[in-house]
């Protein structure tokens, strides 16, 4: 509240002076401005100043008036020299001689202006209630009160003009200044709670990654211990499972042990993959990051899978760039591993047949070269494609559920990265991105 009574007074202090001025410039506009002042008490003798009383009464009146019917004005008394109301905008008052006025002393004694306002109802109760204050109507709530010298040529004070002014539409104004002010903390305060809202929660869900990234690499440090476990525990004896089995079908190949023994190896070989895939997972990366040319790799990786291309009756496109791509950061053993997995994966989902696309993509303002791969095949629902990348989940009958986590173990390893859309019965489309090399 003492800030606005501050702004408020200090609003009113410029009305008073605009006040002022306003009265000067009307008593410079007229051609006599030693009369008017001088003529304004009507007891003054006018056949001595040498005016014509008609004039007189017509430039008083017409000064009268200009007083009266100021911006918002609530009453008007204009005081002799002898503190007598010789004029007033309450015609009771006029005659009057008001001796305990303060204000009207200090105004006559210094020849200036003299400025008081009542901001409280309690300024203007029956004990403050000065004489003079017969005001027409009274105020609501603020009011200013100006006692304006009027000078001779001389600079010496003839008459005082008090003037009651209730400036309505500055208050309207200050009014209209405090409701847009809390109306900006409200809302302030409203945005300030909506970024806290979003920042609490946007913290929540870096939590819940982190969690999730915590619970993967636990995830994966099991998988390379047991990874190591199970290289030195099974794979020695997988070793001499095999050796035997070559040896029954070099002794008897085409009885009935011959093609148990071929049924006994694939499944040694398909187990001794799995057992490959677990270390490979788990294992650091050993070669350090180089400048790769993707176009001529994945050329070189196409070959590999022929035999499953035309087992499944799959047709490969692949979409040549039409300019030279830049090279990426990448190790070329694990992009190339990578590669063949996804695009085994998209074979393997196309049992009866398809076509299986490859296209490879520069995005300029990512820095990034994308691998697309997509298929035709069975498709993944929105729950299967939300846990492919887990360890251990798996959609094949036959599978572990390795390939896919250890495909994005891979691409983390120099920040590449692997992304899938799917939808069940329309196919499948997985994106290799990696970033564009800068001199190595």
């Amino acid at each position: 509240m003492t800030l606005s009574h501050f702004l408020a007074r200090e609003i009113l202090q410029r009305d008073s002076l605009l006040t002022k001025q306003f009265v000067a410039n009307i008593i410079g506009g007229h051609d006599q401005q030693l009369e008017l002042v001088e003529i304004l008490d009507g007891r003054s003798n006018l056949q001595q100043l040498g005016i014509d009383p008609a004039k007189a009464e017509a430039v008083k009146t017409q000064f009268y008036d200009h007083l009266k019917f100021l911006p918002d004005v609530l009453h008007v008394n204009v005081y002799a020299m002898d503190r007598k109301i010789i004029w007033a905008s309450n015609a009771t008052l006029i005659g009057k001689v008001i001796d305990a006025d303060d204000e009207l002393e200090e105004a006559i004694s210094t020849r200036v202006m003299v400025t008081k306002d009542y901001l409280n109802q309690e300024h203007h109760n029956e004990l403050e209630h000065k004489l003079e204050q017969l005001f027409a109507e009274n105020p609501q709530a603020f009011f200013v009160e100006n006692y304006i010298p009027l000078l001779d040529k001389n600079g010496s004070v003839i008459a005082v003009a008090e003037i009651y002014k209730e400036p309505k539409s500055l208050m309207d104004t200050i009014k209209r200044g405090y409701l847009l002010v809390w109306a900006s903390t409200a809302l302030g305060v409203v945005l300030l709670y909506l970024a806290m809202l979003w920042i609490i929660r946007r913290a929540d869900q870096t939590v819940e990654e982190q969690q999730k990234q915590i619970i993967e690499s636990e995830s994966l440090c099991i998988l390379g211990e047991m990874s190591a476990a199970v290289a030195h525990g099974i794979r020695k004896p997988l070793t001499s499972i095999r050796t035997s089995a070559e040896l029954a079908l070099e002794l008897d190949p085409g009885s009935k042990s011959g093609r148990y023994a071929v049924d006994i190896m694939t499944q040694t070989d398909r187990l001794d993959k799995w057992i490959r895939e677990l270390l490979e997972t788990s294992r650091p990366l050993e070669s350090p990051s180089e400048s790769i040319d993707m176009n001529p790799l994945i050329a070189e990786c196409l070959p590999y899978l022929a035999g499953m291309l035309d087992k499944n009756k799959v047709v490969c496109n692949f979409i040549h760039p039409t300019h030279n791509l830049p090279p990426v950061i990448g190790n070329r053993t694990l992009i190339t591993q990578a590669l063949i997995s996804v695009l085994s994966n998209a074979i393997e989902a196309m049992p009866k047949g398809g076509k299986l696309e490859i296209q490879l993509q520069y995005l300029q303002k990512k820095r990034q070269v994308e691998i697309i791969v997509s298929d035709t095949g069975q498709g993944l629902s929105k729950d299967q494609l939300g846990c492919l990348f887990k360890p251990f989940y798996t959609t094949k009958n036959n599978g572990i559920g390795l390939g896919m986590a250890q495909i994005k173990s891979m691409m983390k390893r120099f920040g590449a990265a692997i992304t899938m859309t799917s939808e069940a019965q329309k196919g499948t489309s997985v994106t290799l991105s990696f970033m564009v090399a800068d001199k190595l």
